[in-house]
């Protein structure tokens, strides 16, 4: 067994030792991902640390999200759906699947 597959191994542990601590689930990943990084990397890790952030935050796929969120609660909130979901049933009228090309229209 290598160096690194035995932090890896100790790194699990170490994981799972401080969960059954009461340690909560975030501080437990820091901690066990600065800890075991500074041992696998050496100093190094704290000089690649600020571009994989700065990656991480340029990222538009994530950016996207809150935003996909806070659209969709402002349509909750404004009652645009609902207006929306009833315009789209009145003119699907009594074609077949209507209430589901009314789901998929609106969702979109």
């Amino acid at each position: 067994m290598t160096g690194n597959e035995l932090l890896a191994l100790l790194m699990l542990f170490a994981f799972f030792g401080l969960l059954m601590v009461g340690i909560p689930v975030a501080l437990t990943l820091a901690t066990a991902g600065f800890v075991f990084g500074y041992l696998g990397f050496g100093p190094l890790l704290f000089n690649l640390l600020p571009h994989r952030i700065f990656g991480v935050v340029t990222n538009y796929t994530l950016i996207a999200m809150p935003l996909f969120v806070f659209m969709g609660m402002m349509l909750e909130k404004s009652k645009l759906a609902e207006e929306l979901m009833e315009v789209i049933g009145h003119a699907a009228g009594s074609l077949r699947g209507g209430l589901g090309v009314g789901i998929v229209v609106v969702g979109c």
